[in-house]
């Protein structure tokens, strides 16, 4: 499982990794161990959005590198499914047509403009956060900041999971490979699926235990969100594939970030 660990952090992050040449069986259980990549990830922003607090520059800075951070430590492989989704759907075609879109490696004006209104409102949402952390407003400004770091392991568990159990899209490719084969290992134990599922849990309930209201909020966005997106998927590709899963992700975070400035807003 170390392997499998590691593997994890080899493709989705930037961080250096010792190279894996014969995985084995570990392989087949990346997703399983993609969640901890959030807990890495979420660690570092808390700290990130700790110190740029704490040496008083303009919000506006900080909420900037708050949404740089992530696309830095990911290399933007989340970023890069965001887009080649964006693409097909904007495509208006069968539902081959838009896989074979997602296949493509380059990019439309339709990706593009959504990119830039992406990275738009996830600095705009930061900034209003952030805005109430250092403000009058900031007398739970520890809780956001722990609530912040967590959405990056629930969005992770979340695409995980998904891709784990909602039907693919494609019988081919390395989501199909992963999924399919520790689904087949998982009938012997289910270990593919209780780290995802225990750091969903255990993310969603310190969110609450920390603001009760916002976790809450956060909670029933996130289901919304899943439920569209288990409709989306099947309508226009008929399931999930890796690309869709990175947009899932995107848009997970942004709706755990909308959820806190609700919850400020109340």
């Amino acid at each position: 499982m170390l392997k499998a660990l590691v593997m994890a952090f080899s493709f989705y992050t930037r961080l250096p990794m010792p190279y894996i040449k014969d995985p084995g069986k570990s392989g087949k259980y990346i997703l399983s161990f993609f969640p901890v990549t959030g807990v890495v990830l979420g660690a570092l922003q808390v700290l990130a959005f700790t110190a740029l607090c704490r040496l008083s520059l303009p919000v506006f800075f900080t909420a900037v590198a708050a949404t740089v951070i992530p696309l830095i430590y990911t290399g933007g492989i989340h970023i890069d499914g965001f887009m080649d989704t964006t693409d097909a759907l904007r495509s208006y075609k069968s539902k081959e047509e838009k896989i074979k879109i997602m296949d493509d490696p380059h990019s439309g004006a339709f990706s593009i403009i959504a990119l830039v209104i992406y990275v738009l409102i996830s600095t705009a949402l930061y900034h209003t956060i952030f805005s109430n952390i250092t403000g009058e407003a900031a007398g739970s400004g520890a809780g956001v900041m722990i609530m912040l770091g967590l959405l990056f392991v629930m969005s992770r568990s979340l695409s995980s999971l998904t891709c784990y159990i909602f039907p693919k899209a494609k019988k081919s490719g390395m989501l199909y490979d992963i999924t399919d084969g520790a689904r087949a290992e998982a009938a012997c134990h289910s270990g593919s699926l209780v780290l995802p599922l225990l750091l969903l849990v255990g993310s969603a309930a310190v969110q609450v235990i920390c603001l009760p209201v916002a976790g809450l909020i956060n909670i029933l966005f996130q289901v919304i969100l899943l439920i569209y997106y288990r409709w989306m998927c099947m309508k226009q590709f008929g399931g999930v594939t890796g690309d869709t899963a990175g947009w899932y992700l995107c848009k997970s975070e942004a709706a755990g970030l909308f959820s806190i400035v609700v919850y400020m807003a109340l």
